[in-house]
């Protein structure tokens, strides 16, 4: 089997395919975020990883993947989406490729599962890249509360009275020598 009858494949498959994976990202836990987003929303972004894995096949070319996917993790940093949730995302459009049974039957080719996991692989590392990149650079994510200040060190006043106190048996605070 070759990398063009894979990509026809995909391409004329595509709706169902990205369909097959709705209902694993609604449901899964690790992907609540992507919980909200409508049937429309999630098939242009299943759509966009697809068609970015098209190319690479086609063209193995690494720069429009560094590209693709560090703007992914810009965008997904802006949204407020984790990104343990956003590599989910993608791994979980990697499994369904293998498991849509009109593309199951290509994963009996070695070299085009390579390649794919190759793709993948680059995609997820320029998008986790592209997020941290907005993280490093100070932005705070959306929705997102401001940590609190460090707490200093407890003064030895306050730690010799934590020392006078006893909790007995029963639970209750006591005091020594007394």
């Amino acid at each position: 089997m070759s990398n063009a009858a894979f990509t026809q494949t995909v391409h004329a498959e595509m709706r169902p395919l990205i369909e097959s994976i709705f209902g694993e990202l609604r449901a899964n836990p690790g992907t609540s975020h992507y919980h909200r987003l409508s049937d429309e929303e999630l098939f242009r972004r299943g759509g966009a990883v697809y068609l970015h894995l098209l190319d690479w096949l086609i063209e193995r070319d690494a720069e429009p993947v560094q590209k693709a996917g560090t703007e992914l993790g810009h965008k997904r940093f802006a949204e407020g989406i984790p990104l343990g949730q956003v590599v989910l995302a993608v791994l979980l459009e990697e499994k369904h490729l293998w498991k849509y049974p009109a593309t199951a039957a290509f994963a009996a080719d070695a070299e085009l599962v390579r390649a794919t996991a190759e793709f993948f692989q680059t995609f997820i590392y320029w998008t986790a890249k592209g997020f941290l990149a907005e993280l490093e650079s100070g932005k705070m994510l959306p929705g997102r509360v401001v940590p609190p200040p460090a707490q200093h060190m407890p003064t030895k006043k306050a730690a010799q009275q934590e020392d006078d106190e006893l909790i007995t048996r029963g639970g209750q605070i006591a005091e020594f020598g007394g």
